[in-house]
């Protein structure tokens, strides 16, 4: 495995795109070809698909994002709900001209990944869902309720040095590469607070499990071995339930699988939309 923080290095820079009611969402659309859309996980932001993308961003058009309260996004008023996520990608499409295309997400993009599938079939080619926390056993819910209270008292640095660092990066992978670790925590700790809860509390109030029987898109379901809560078992669980599905679990890994291992995410997913 390969890495270094060349890889997240930024050729070329994003825009925000206006949507509307004061939502503003930052996208990073370059290539050309067939569209692919990267969703990341909660806390983080786009840049965290750029070791990955480089993999594939030859043969496709890649759009990150950073979605509603992330990143470079704003975060608009009052509660938020999955579909506004999911609403907030559909209008950004429609900004960028594109009708159809692939969608991967990571973590809580795995969510949303699943969620528009769901509400806009028609829009989607072929689906990625990576490290997604989907059919939660009740003590999966359980600790994903507790990390959400600690995080509602807690300053984002600290949720990532008790909570996420451990979870998501092998000990191997802290102690080689810290600097990614750092760019890692950099980002969670600039996260808006009030922003990180209201998305925090959209991870843990949704699980679309019993809904996957209705995707029938080629999907592609890739976790780590030693992830805890997104791990095996639940990529399994997906898997199972998507008629057209692939299940590739990584070996070793814990969660953060685009940061830790680029090369090999970027790989598959190069061989997944290709194929």
């Amino acid at each position: 495995m390969t890495n270094s923080l060349a890889m997240l290095e930024i050729k070329k820079p994003g825009a925000l795109v206006d949507l509307g009611k004061g939502v503003n969402i930052y996208a990073h659309d370059s290539g050309t070809g067939t569209p692919v859309l990267l969703l990341h996980g909660v806390g983080l932001c786009a840049d965290d698909w750029i070791g990955p993308a480089s993999y594939f961003r030859d043969r496709f058009r890649v759009i990150r994002v950073d979605t509603r309260g992330h990143g470079r996004s704003s975060a608009p008023e009052g509660r938020w709900q999955l579909r506004d996520f999911t609403h907030d990608l559909a209008a950004l499409l429609d900004r960028l001209g594109v009708d159809v295309t692939h969608v991967a997400g990571f973590s809580m993009g795995g969510l949303l990944a699943q969620a528009f599938t769901l509400h806009y079939p028609e829009r989607v080619g072929k689906l990625a869902i990576l490290a997604a926390t989907t059919g939660r056993n009740p003590d999966e819910q359980y600790r994903l309720e507790q990390r959400l209270d600690f995080l509602r008292t807690n300053h984002s640095s600290s949720y990532f040095r008790e909570h996420a660092c451990p979870r998501w990066f092998t000990d191997e992978f802290r102690a080689s590469d810290p600097e990614v670790v750092d760019y890692c925590e950099q980002v969670v700790a600039s996260n808006n607070h009030e922003a990180y809860v209201k998305a925090y509390e959209v991870l843990v109030g949704n699980d679309l499990a019993a809904e996957l029987p209705k995707i029938n898109h080629q999907t592609l379901v890739l976790t780590g071995e030693n992830d805890i809560g997104a791990g095996p078992r639940a990529a399994e669980l997906i898997a199972g339930r998507i008629p057209k599905s692939r299940l590739v679990i990584v070996p070793r890994l814990r969660h953060h699988i685009l940061l830790e291992a680029p090369d090999i995410v970027g790989g598959i997913l190069r061989e997944f939309f290709t194929g």
